[in-house]
């Protein structure tokens, strides 16, 4: 069996993350999407509004979660 490589992309380009946790609950409830990435990473942009897409493979062409960053946390 292969093993699954999950892609996150802030602002169109690939970012490392190290835990991930995909949530969708359904009915009116928005999908939420939880990553951590190294702090290198995290200084080097300015993160609040861009767009973040998660593919749960890295050769999908469609994400499975498309949204807006709207929470930072240190």
């Amino acid at each position: 069996m292969s093993e699954v490589i999950s892609k996150v992309c802030i602002g169109g380009r690939e970012v490392p993350f190290t835990i991930g946790s995909y949530k969708n609950n359904g009915g009116l409830s928005a999908a939420t999407l939880t990553f951590t990435i190294p702090t290198l990473t995290a200084q080097l942009k300015k993160l609040w509004n861009k767009e973040v897409t998660f593919y749960c493979s890295k050769h999908d062409t469609v994400p499975l979660f498309r949204g807006w960053i709207k929470r930072t946390q240190i």
